[in-house]
Parts: C-alpha cells; structure tokens; sequence
C-alpha cells in the first residue's frame, strides 16, 4: 500500500511536473547515480486503490537500482530530489489533453514511449470513473483492434448510449441508434469495421446492457456491464464482440 505522504511541498511538484509538460515540449533532465546526494528522494507512484499520482520518499540505493530507462524527469528542490517516470508525465498528460494524439503532439519527446501511453491510457481511465461517480452513471471504454496496441486511441461513451446492432455473424456498435441510419448504412461501428458488406441485411437492435445479459457467459466483462455500477469501467474491443456467436438469433428490421 502506498503510504500516505506528508509533505505538503510534493503536491507543489506534481503540479511543477505538469507544467513541464506543458511548457517544454516534453524535455526530460535524465538523472545518473552520482546526482543522488540530497537529503531525501522521492518517486512519481500510482495508488490504483485511490486512483491517485504521488510522490513516495525512496532510499539512494532503491533509486540507483531503477532503470534508468523508465526516468523522464529530475527536479531539485531545496535539497530534495524528485524523480518522474515516462508512465507519470503520461498520467498527467491524460488531465490536461483529451486525446492521445493532442498529448503526444505536444510532448513530441516522450511520444514514442510505451510508458507515457500507458500511463495516459490510465490517467484518462481515471478522469473517466471520476466523471462517472460525479454523473452516477456507467462508462464503458472502446478499444477498435483485436491486439493491444498502445497508440490506439482509447474512447468512452455512457453505457445506456450504446447499442449493438446485430447482423448473422457480426456485430456492430453504435451511439445514440437510429434505426434508419442503420437500415441504410448510414452509420459508424465503434470498433472501427468495416460494416458496407451488411447494408440492407436483416439485424437486431439491442442495448449493450441487454446484451451483455444475454451472452453473460461469452462476451468479455459483461456482468460489469449489466451491473451498470460507475466504480468500474468494462473494457470493448474488436475481439470481444466476435466471441459471441450471433447465428442463433432471430433478426428483424
């Protein structure tokens, strides 16, 4: 468990960390072990039980055994080192910058690293169920590919806005259904397919919590999703749609 921290001045550097970011582009001052002779060091640590970026005071040797390779940024301050990791500066991004691409656009530096994505793809996450408690309502995250790929834009959408239109042996989906939009193919699937081979077929209209209900046992996170609770956030993609196998159900316009 990460401890509770009780200097009010690493709050101040978090908020310094962010300017950065804002300000440089994403120059990063790398730190070596011959810079480690302050009085007190601390690290950038995600608390995934508060959902929350701190800053945990660490030992001279626990930071001489970091990779260097995960520090984007050292700041001095009064004797007391702070170091931020590429996952960090990636979490913070996600509280200013509403896209992927607008963060790695501004911090051209950090735009290749795996770490920063990652940590974006959390710190959205986090606005997201923050945005979900405050609303009182379920989000759900889209993800368009079958395999993980950290420069894919992760999207959200409230759960009760989306609808998955089914065809014989597909599925799409879809916000804010409209029927004829659909009927004539006139519509974007969220996952990014291709759907214009399936234009004038026969498919249902199902709400994605029904759906989920129906194909409990198949499709990926769907008692998160019937649950409907704003704690937890289901994750879609590509992949999870073709487990569940639509050539049983009855279609029709």
């Amino acid at each position: 468990m990460i401890k509770k921290l009780k200097v009010c001045k690493q709050f101040f550097s978090i908020t310094s960390l962010a300017l950065v970011l804002t300000f440089t582009g994403g120059c990063a001052k790398k730190a070596t072990p011959e810079d480690t002779t302050q009085a007190e060091i601390y690290m950038t640590i995600y608390d995934d039980e508060e959902h929350k970026l701190k800053f945990e005071k660490i030992t001279e040797e626990e930071f001489e055994n970091i990779d260097d390779s995960i520090i984007a940024l050292t700041e001095e301050d009064n004797g007391t080192l702070y170091v931020a990791s590429y996952w960090a500066l990636g979490y913070e991004a996600a509280m200013q910058y509403d896209t992927k691409q607008e963060a790695k656009n501004t911090n051209p530096n950090y735009a290749t690293s795996i770490d920063f994505l990652d940590g974006f793809d959390t710190g959205q996450e986090t606005r997201y169920l923050e945005k979900a408690q405050e609303e009182k309502r379920q989000y759900v995250s889209i993800r368009q590919g079958e395999d993980f790929d950290p420069n894919v834009e992760v999207k959200y959408y409230p759960t009760e806005e989306l609808t998955v239109i089914s065809y014989e042996g597909a599925n799409a989906l879809v916000n804010n259904y409209d029927e004829k939009s659909v009927v004539n193919g006139d519509y974007e699937d969220l996952l990014g397919q291709d759907m214009s081979s399936y234009i004038g077929q026969e498919f249902t209209a199902t709400s994605l919590s029904s759906f989920a209900e129906e194909n409990i046992d198949t499709l990926s996170g769907a008692s998160y999703i019937v649950s409907g609770e704003d704690d937890v956030i289901p994750v879609i993609t590509t992949a999870t749609f073709k487990e569940v196998n639509t050539n049983n159900v009855q279609y029709s316009k």
